[in-house]
């Protein structure tokens, strides 16, 4: 393996380091919304369920958690359909505004290395120029996991109505949520 392709190997692979993180992002994101629409939909149908019967409460949730959650998870593992490389270079590029046409053109020009016999040399030796100067930029950067942080207070709106709810009446709940569990009976 020459120089030339190892630099772009290494890029590529920086790139799948990238869209494992958004996917991760995503997945944990996700979670969050998840998290803050299940206990927000629990509550809005334990005291619907307290007075009138309804089955759909397991269903609509186990379709948003596989909406949400399961499949930024599945991708995460490389399972099912994932961004390209392209996508990925564009998302990256508008977090690094620097090298947003390097990144493209690098990948770009590996494409027509591919389909060209004509001056292939002259390209791969363009795609190795710009994967050395691409190769110390962190693509993991473009995304920060610690702004998720910021949905937490999201799903302490629903904690605390279950908690009142608890507090003042809790037969609401273990009367409700035993008829949501158990929906056929």
């Amino acid at each position: 393996m020459n120089s030339s392709s190892s630099n772009y190997q290494f890029l590529l692979a920086k790139l799948d380091g990238f869209i494992r993180k958004y996917y991760k992002n995503q997945a944990i994101r996700g979670a969050f919304y998840f998290s803050t629409g299940l206990l927000a939909t629990y509550i809005l149908f334990t005291l619907l369920e307290y007075n009138f019967y309804f089955s759909t409460f397991i269903i609509t949730n186990a379709f948003v958690f596989c909406l949400l959650v399961l499949k930024p998870l599945l991708a995460y593992y490389s399972l099912g359909q994932i961004i390209s490389h392209q996508k990925a270079a564009e998302i990256v590029g508008n977090h690094f505004s620097e090298i947003k046409d390097k990144l493209l053109n690098t990948l770009q020009l590996h494409q027509l290395s591919d389909n060209t016999f004509d001056g292939k040399e002259l390209i791969e030796a363009s795609i190795n120029q710009k994967s050395l100067q691409l190769n110390p930029i962190p693509f993991g950067n473009a995304i920060n996991l610690q702004e998720n942080r910021k949905y937490v207070k999201f799903i302490a709106i629903p904690v605390s109505i279950i908690l009142l709810v608890v507090l003042i009446a809790p037969e609401i709940l273990s009367e409700s949520t035993g008829r949501l569990l158990n929906y056929g009976t």
